[in-house]
């Protein structure tokens, strides 16, 4: 027998189509000459989460048309002040970047990032911030690739010069993996 999958609460649901105007975010209809669907935009199916950051108003045919693949970006998107697209990093404790990212989609205050991996720059999971957040001095914003992967050689850097610090405080041989010399 088919598991049956947890429903999205009413009042979440509710909140997703205020926020998007009761109109589908990929073809611009709206209610009520098409039904709509809360659509997580990374699926259920590969863990993504039932929050408002996730989910996004979609009428039938566009829903069951996106199924279960991920990064869909909808045309129609609401205003991004002009973020989406930007470059970023965010920055842990010791003002080194912990996350890197690309934004990809703003609704209100919220910003739906792609994560991108340290090794090969392969993109991971989304994730969300908010607008303020991603403004302050704890990110970082590029418009470009060229001034973002400068930032990062230079983080690089910092890390491999606190390595040798170390090793020296230690006695013994560094670590390097992460500047270019």
């Amino acid at each position: 027998m088919k598991k049956l999958r947890d429903s999205i609460p009413q009042g979440l649901r509710f909140d997703v189509f205020r926020r998007d105007r009761f109109t589908c975010q990929y073809c611009g209809r709206s209610s009520p000459s098409v039904v709509l669907h809360c659509d997580h935009v990374k699926p259920r199916s590969k863990q993504g989460e039932t929050s408002m950051e996730n989910l996004i108003t979609a009428c039938t045919d566009c829903n069951y048309g996106k199924r279960a693949k991920e990064d869909v970006q909808p045309p129609t998107a609401s205003p991004d002040n002009g973020m989406v697209g930007l470059f970023g990093y965010t920055y842990d404790g010791d003002g080194l970047i912990e996350y890197q990212f690309k934004i990809k989609r703003v609704h209100g205050d919220i910003c739906l990032v792609q994560l991108f991996a340290w090794t090969d720059g392969r993109t991971m999971e989304l994730k969300s911030f908010t607008v303020d957040y991603l403004l302050s001095d704890k990110c970082k914003l590029f418009e470009d690739k060229e001034a973002w992967f400068e930032e990062n050689q230079k983080n690089d850097r910092e890390i491999d010069r606190r390595e040798r610090l170390l090793a020296i405080e230690e006695n013994r041989e560094p670590v390097l993996s992460h500047a270019i010399n």
